[in-house]
């Protein structure tokens, strides 16, 4: 295992699997790279665990008995949008992989993966997370800037500085515009 010397949270992930020996050896290694794991071993209880608690990340099994992980991470995802799932599988398929896609899963992992491969992409699904917030923030800032873009059009007023508020909130648009722009490569 690796032990991360600077004591950093790096972010909460939530490991589900109905195999507790998988969950207990996904929240050691976590938990000693940085991160804060919990662990369950049931759909129903990662549910609940997803109702109190904002996790960035989840790793869950496909196959389990209450709900299967692409259920869960479909749930999951309506309770927190910017959530990152991962499902992990001993049985995959390529139906399961096309359904693991559909609920926006990032990754597919068979089992047994490789713990040094592990880390890697969990860094990736971190940022992938942190790109959805900004997209979603940008997208949300233009649409408030061009409402009011077109309430000081529609405004009949005599404000001398209506027209360089106007230029300003386009301008703050494009720029915006741009980076998602960036975002989106």
């Amino acid at each position: 295992m690796i032990r991360n010397q600077e004591n950093v949270h790096k972010g909460s992930v939530l490991i589900v699997d109905d195999e507790p020996d998988i969950v207990n050896i996904l929240v050691t290694y976590l938990t000693e790279c940085g991160y804060k794991a919990v662990g369950c071993t049931s759909g129903k209880e990662a549910i609940e665990k997803l109702k109190t608690k904002n996790f960035e990340l989840m790793f869950t099994d496909l196959v389990m008995p209450d709900m299967d992980g692409v259920e869960l991470l479909g749930a999951a995802q309506k309770i927190n949008p910017y959530l990152v799932g991962i499902i992990i599988t001993g049985q995959g398929t390529m139906q399961s992989a096309i359904d693991a896609i559909r609920v926006r899963a990032f990754d597919y992992l068979l089992k047994p993966f490789q713990f040094s491969k592990l880390s890697l992409l969990i860094d990736r699904a971190m940022k992938v997370r942190e790109l959805r917030k900004s997209e979603d923030s940008c997208r949300s800032r233009v649409k408030e800037l061009n409402a009011k873009v077109t309430e000081l059009q529609n405004t009949d007023d005599n404000d001398p500085h209506r027209e360089s508020k106007i230029l300003e909130l386009i301008e703050e648009m494009e720029d915006l515009k741009r980076n998602l722009a960036k975002i989106e490569m």
